[in-house]
């Protein structure tokens, strides 16, 4: 009678399972924490410019009304693209729960926001150094995307 090999049984399956498992979530928690920061980060950074789009259409609404209508819809763009990671940012401040249906719409609205964002503070700049020809660029996102190819 040959003995059977039990290297395989569930005493050897069972923890390296496990540990696998827990391995996956250390890389998850990882990339979770990596994530996080990013929006983080972002959330602050498309507050700085929605800021600075603020007071630069405060500075040229009166006088330059066309100019100051793009850049109202660029606020607005850049309002409806980072509307969860604002969202988030807010129930974090205020120590609410942050459900994750909502981390996903993050997960999903980093791009978009920090194209929006990186768009605004480019906006902004060239507004602000009077390049009014600069200051209309199509804000759409595959706008961007055409001019990176």
């Amino acid at each position: 009678m040959r003995a059977r090999s039990r290297w395989l049984g569930p005493s050897v399956v069972l923890p390296a399972l496990s540990v696998l498992a827990a391995v996956a979530g250390i890389i998850l928690v990882g990339a979770c924490a990596a994530m996080g920061d990013r929006a983080e980060a972002l959330f602050f950074r498309q507050q700085t410019a929605q800021s600075a789009l603020a007071d630069t259409i405060g500075r040229v609404e009166t006088a330059r009304p066309q100019l100051a209508e793009r850049l109202y819809g660029a606020e607005d763009e850049l309002h409806e693209a980072c509307a969860p990671l604002r969202e988030a940012g807010q129930r974090k401040i205020y120590h609410q729960t942050i459900g994750t249906d909502l981390e996903w719409e993050v997960v999903g609205a980093l791009d978009t926001c920090e194209t929006k964002t990186r768009q605004v503070e480019q906006l902004v700049q060239r507004t602000e150094s009077g390049d009014d020809s600069a200051a209309l660029p199509d804000l759409s996102v595959a706008g961007e995307r055409d001019q990176t190819r």
